[in-house]
């Protein structure tokens, strides 16, 4: 039995992009691992990097359960189980930023939280549509995460409380961009929330 958790989180395309390759990588034997728990935030799930790995992740599936060979010359071809999460982290309550702060869609907005909206964010910001991601505005997708972080991971920190409760070794991995919208805002505000 493996003594460690192995825990990847993904966000936004880059960390798609990653999440492939390190498909790729257990298809050829380089991770020794026998589980992973892969969990993909982003909220722009259409995207080209997000079609693409989940047609990796689809396939490795269907690879491992056709084709491991129990008696290989590589033990570890095809080995790992990978069990996958998506999570979109807005959600299917609001649509535009603005939702986040003023209650009722913007029409009860209280006096205070839209002076402080205006002095943190642009009216471009403001009015910004989430429901598609974030587009290189890490200051939104920050705030969004930091009001949805519970419902985010909840799925998640259930899979890492079982191993702990196994006596697994945690290990969590983030991985996406700091210089795109899901990336930079997914970053530092789940390294600090964990």
């Amino acid at each position: 039995m493996d003594k460690y958790s192995y825990n990847l989180i993904l966000l936004g395309g880059t960390g798609a992009k990653c999440g492939e390759i390190f498909i790729h990588m257990c298809a050829n034997g380089y991770f020794q691992g026998e589980k992973v728990n892969i969990l993909y935030i982003d909220s722009d799930d259409n995207n080209g990097n997000a079609r693409n790995f989940k047609r990796v992740f689809e396939l490795y599936q269907n690879c491992r359960q056709r084709y491991m060979i129990p008696q290989s010359s590589n033990d570890y071809f095809f080995k790992p189980e990978i069990e996958l999460s998506t999570v979109d982290p807005v959600g299917d309550k609001i649509n535009y930023f603005k939702e986040l702060i003023y209650s009722g869609g913007g029409k009860n907005i209280n006096n205070s939280a839209k002076v402080l909206m205006e002095a943190l964010y642009s009216e471009e910001e403001i009015n910004m549509k989430i429901s598609d991601g974030f587009f290189a505005h890490p200051n939104v997708g920050a705030a969004v995460l930091a009001a949805n972080m519970e419902n985010i991971i909840e799925v998640f920190l259930k899979s890492i409380t079982q191993e702990q409760a196994d006596m697994k070794k945690i290990r969590i991995f983030l991985l996406g961009s700091v210089f795109g919208g899901t990336g930079a805002a997914s970053l530092p505000t789940i390294a600090r929330y964990f």
